[in-house]
This record gives structure tokens, C-alpha cells and sequence, in this order.
């Protein structure tokens, strides 16, 4: 008897507006648009594709067609579903990008004092 997996999908962990706002602002730095354009899919499928397709104006069929990999949506339909999802579009300086990712860093290891620490947790001495 083997071992059973459900088949991953990222719409599965996005549970609200900045789930979804971080995930497709990651997936902007990659610079790679089909990627970017599959990650507005996998949010608009945790919103529901039907609920994100009427608000923006488009077919469901024509929305999972334009955000998939092979998809070539129109810049308005990206702007119309972001704006469903009650997103928005940002530009920035690169310079602004990576101060803010240093505060981010900086924020999350304030938060987080002992998580690379040499102090062993529980599940590390478990293990030894």
C-alpha cells in the first residue's frame, strides 16, 4: 500500500489580500512574465476565477486562457483582474525595492531573535 499525495496547488495558501499581494509581488522580481501571468491565475483561482472573471468584464474560459503560461492578456486585463482581486499595480525603483527588502529583513529578524541562533529548539535536539 503506497502513500497518497494530492496534487499542489499555490491557490490552496493564499488566504487573503496580502497572501495574495506578496505572492505576486514575488513573483514580479523573477522578471519573468508567464510566470507572473500563471501567479495572477493561481491567486484569481483562490478568489474564485468565476467571481474575479464577472468583475472584470471577461469570460471565466477567456480568463483561465489568458493567465495561463501560454496566455498573451491584454495590459487592461491584468489592471481589470488585479483591480477584482482588490489589488493594484505598483512600479519602483530597484533602489526602493531593495530597501525595502532590507527593512523587511531587518523587521523579521527583530521579530524572530533566536531563528539562525545557535541555541538549539526542541526539534533540534530531538534529532542529535
Amino acid at each position: 500500500m503506497g502513500i497518497e499525495f494530492s496534487k499542489y496547488d499555490t491557490a490552496d495558501y493564499i488566504h487573503d489580500q496580502d497572501d495574495a499581494a506578496m505572492y505576486l509581488d514575488l513573483t514580479a522580481h523573477d522578471n519573468d512574465p508567464e510566470s507572473f501571468l500563471e501567479a495572477i491565475g493561481d491567486v484569481a483561482r483562490a478568489y474564485s476565477m468565476h467571481a474575479i472573471a464577472t468583475e472584470a468584464g471577461v469570460s471565466r474560459e477567456s480568463l483561465y486562457r489568458s493567465l495561463s503560461r501560454e496566455g498573451n492578456p491584454r495590459f487592461s486585463t491584468i489592471v481589470k483582474v488585479l483591480d477584482a482581486m482588490g489589488l493594484a499595480f505598483r512600479v519602483t525603483t530597484k533602489k526602493q525595492l531593495q530597501q525595502e527588502a532590507e527593512e523587511e529583513e531587518a523587521r523579521w529578524q527583530a521579530e524572530h531573535p533566536n531563528a539562525f541562533g545557535d541555541e538549539p529548539d526542541d526539534r533540534t535536539e530531538r534529532f542529535s
